[in-house]
C-alpha cells in the first residue's frame, strides 16, 4: 500500500518505549528497525519518535489511528483498537479531540530527522 503507484500516506508517531520491548530477539528487532528506516525514506511516510525525555504525553492512553479519506472530505474516522476488537469513532467531536492529541504528539515528538537518527542508533546498538 505504501509503495504502489498512488501510495497511501502514513504519519506514524511512536513512543520510544516501543523500541525497547524486544520481541523475537535481536535479529528480529534489528529487521523491524531497518524496515522502519526503509519506510521513513519514502516521500509518503513520516515517522516521529516521542522520546523518554518528553515524559508524560498526550498519547499515553494508548494507540489510535486517524483514517482520512481525501476524496470524502467530511468522513474521517478514528480507529481505537484493543485486544479483541476495534472501535470506529465517527462523531465530529471525537475526531476533533483525536486530531488535537495527534497534533500535540507531533509537537512533542522528535523532528523526523532526529527520529530517524535515534532509530538508526538503536539498530546499531542491537
Amino acid at each position: 500500500m505504501l509503495g504502489r503507484e498512488r501510495p497511501l500516506e502514513l504519519w506514524a508517531i511512536l513512543d520510544e518505549a516501543a523500541f525497547h520491548r524486544r520481541f523475537g530477539g535481536r535479529k528480529v528487532m534489528r529487521a523491524q528497525l531497518e524496515r522502519l528506516l526503509e519506510a521513513s525514506s519514502m516521500d509518503n511516510v513520516t515517522i516521529q519518535v516521542v522520546p523518554f525525555a518528553a515524559g508524560g504525553h498526550a498519547g499515553i492512553n494508548g494507540p489510535f489511528t486517524i483514517l482520512e479519506f481525501p476524496e470524502l472530505v467530511d468522513l474521517d474516522v478514528i480507529l481505537v483498537e484493543n485486544l479483541t476488537s476495534g472501535l470506529y469513532l465517527e462523531d465530529e467531536t471525537d475526531i476533533r479531540r483525536y486530531n488535537v492529541v495527534f497534533n500535540h504528539l507531533r509537537m512533542t515528538a522528535l523532528p523526523e530527522t532526529d527520529s530517524v537518527a535515534l532509530i538508526q542508533q538503536l539498530a546499531r546498538d542491537l
